[in-house]
């Protein structure tokens, strides 16, 4: 049993020992990376307005942030991108909504968009946080 007693100290217990050991096997350790494998691909596939995320976010950054949403809250990744590029492109009009015509400035208006989107993810626990840490992580 767990107590201030034995702070810092190993403790037997026997259910926690047995999933440690599963966490750590092999067929666990697959079944995890398929599992991720499965859900980005779900994810690169998810539409909005007609196109695939994987067509609105070409950077890593982009499906990471869609990817962390979606662990979160599945439900609402849809709805959330495309508030935010409504409201880019409300900031900017100048950037379309059509994400096909942004061409040769997709690199800079993904970049805005993220932003919008990546900052406004309240639906989630420290959804800007997550995001900045992202950033970071992707060096962007």
């Amino acid at each position: 049993m767990c107590s201030s007693d034995n702070f810092g100290q190993i403790v037997n217990c026997e259910p926690i020992a047995n999933l440690s050991n599963a966490v750590s096997q092999p067929v666990f350790i697959k079944k995890q990376l398929l599992d991720f494998v499965k859900r980005l691909r779900k994810v690169s596939k998810l539409n909005v307005n007609g196109y695939s995320l994987d067509e609105i976010f070409k950077s890593d950054l982009g499906l990471a942030v869609a990817l962390d949403h979606h662990i979160n809250r599945p439900g609402n990744v849809m709805s959330h991108i495309q508030s935010a590029i409504t409201n880019l492109h409300q900031q900017h009009n100048d950037i379309s909504t059509e994400i096909s015509l942004w061409g040769s400035h997709h690199a800079n208006n993904e970049a805005q968009l993220l932003d919008v989107y990546g900052n406004n993810r309240t639906d989630m626990t420290d959804g800007q946080k997550r995001f900045e840490n992202l950033k970071q992580e992707f060096t962007v």
